[in-house]
């Protein structure tokens, strides 16, 4: 039976990019009855270029609230939401024609679903954007299972019923929230479906900086719900060796050779894997160079992020004390 659906997006100073989202959403083959953004006081243009279109497509509602994080836009947009069914997908994505169609697909087929994920890949303008999109993809469309994709705020819809169930999503992450909500319905037994043929395209950062600057924001976030450190020891602690290694060669030349084994161990035990998994699907030799250089700058700055964000889970209470009461919070029988 086919059920209604309100779309929800989060934005912040994506004037070049919002109205591509809309065309493509205005343009689904199972058009959205409703579009609610929650836009964070954009100042380049953003805001008058939606209410441009909402002046002509009377689905398109905006709502500006000056300095919410994404958590918070979310969960305003989905308050506001008229219809039972939420698809959220995100500022400076694009989705396919048949996105909404696949995504929704599950509900109306099965009435025990209670929330579906959809598939993200990337599009890009320059070679960097494009191995940092595909080194991000958990694998090929042939090779992803339900159970490891993630559901992201990219592409997942779900009832409105569980998200108040759950207590929507938590408004004192920055990042790492949708994990965080993913994990909570998890817990409550939610029934989540993997819908393979609903695909949104998004673009990657545009310079390693950029790159850096997301990972060490994921990091933190993790970090802020407790996620394990280990990990990030493992990377910081090879790479310390590694500078401490190469600055001791201008003192001492034969130590320079101690470097050069430890960068090839690294590379072949770490890095190696990686860029074979990215060209068994994306054959061509510039996967050698781009693959590590992105591989390190993302597992340093998400390390960095992980032991910064760990530091302030320990610390400030605040954090641990949300993360209890979010996730073991009380909840009433999804059935």
């Amino acid at each position: 039976m086919k059920q209604k659906v309100s779309v929800i997006i989060t934005v912040l100073n994506e004037v070049n990019s919002v109205k591509i989202l809309l065309e493509k959403l205005l343009l689904q083959s199972r058009k959205p009855d409703e579009i609610v953004i929650v836009d964070g006081f954009s100042t380049d243009g953003t805001i008058e270029r939606i209410r441009e279109i909402s002046e002509q497509e009377k689905c398109v509602k905006l709502i500006i609230k000056k300095g919410v994080n994404i958590s918070q836009g979310r969960n305003m947009a989905i308050r506001c939401a008229q219809h039972h069914l939420i698809a959220a997908t995100d500022g400076g994505c694009q989705p396919e024609t048949k996105w909404l169609e696949k995504l929704i697909e599950p509900f109306e087929s099965d009435p025990s679903i209670d929330a579906v994920k959809g598939v993200y890949k990337p599009y890009w303008h320059n070679l960097l954007e494009f191995y940092c999109g595909i080194s991000m993809l958990p694998g090929t469309l042939e090779e992803i299972k339900r159970d490891e994709y993630p559901m992201t705020g990219r592409s997942s819809a779900f009832k409105k019923s569980l998200w108040e169930i759950a207590r929507g999503y938590p408004e004192w992450l920055y990042t790492a929230e949708d994990s965080l909500f993913e994990e909570k319905l998890k817990r409550m037994g939610a029934n989540i479906k993997l819908a393979k043929h609903s695909i949104v395209h998004w673009r990657p950062r545009k310079s390693l900086w950029k790159m850096g600057k997301m990972f060490y924001l994921y990091g933190r976030g993790a970090g802020r719900i407790g996620k394990s450190i280990k990990g990030a020891h493992y990377h910081l602690r090879n790479y310390l060796l590694g500078v401490v290694l190469l600055v001791l060669s201008f003192f001492y030349p034969l130590t320079l050779l101690l470097f050069a084994v430890g960068v090839a161990y690294i590379y072949k035990g770490y890095y190696r894997p990686i860029v074979r998994r990215i060209k068994k699907v994306y054959p061509g030799w510039k996967a050698e160079f781009y693959i590590p250089l992105i591989v390190f700058v993302r597992s340093l700055s998400y390390s960095i992020g992980l032991l910064v964000g760990n530091y302030e889970y320990k610390h400030v209470p605040a954090f641990k004390e949300n993360l209890e009461s979010y996730l073991s919070a009380p909840f009433a029988s999804l059935r």
